[in-house]
């Protein structure tokens, strides 16, 4: 296990506040909310890490809606999680995310 810092900070992409997190279903968005405080507190648990893709994590927070992030490290120590895209699963199927 590698050691974090008591709480990651969360660096969002460009448009998530400006466009993505407005299009979210309101259940979505408060699972959304969920996930990322559960990920904050434990972002080596197995559960958050065990979808890879190269140096990215994946997660379906709420059906049919994915998350994407990263873990920024300094010295070996969890410094930031990067949110790298919030989409839903029918855009990523029509290649709009």
């Amino acid at each position: 296990m590698v050691p974090s810092s008591p709480l990651a900070s969360l660096r969002f992409y460009p448009t998530f506040f400006a466009n993505d997190c407005h299009e979210l279903p309101h259940e979505a968005g408060q699972s959304l909310f969920d996930f990322l405080k559960r990920l904050r507190h434990n972002p080596y648990s197995p559960e958050f890490l065990k979808k890879q893709h190269g140096k990215f994590y994946a997660h379906e927070f709420y059906l049919g809606y994915v998350v994407y992030w990263t873990l920024r490290l300094d010295d070996g120590i969890l410094r930031r999680i990067d949110i790298l895209k919030v989409t839903s699963v029918q855009d990523l199927a029509h290649g709009r995310a």
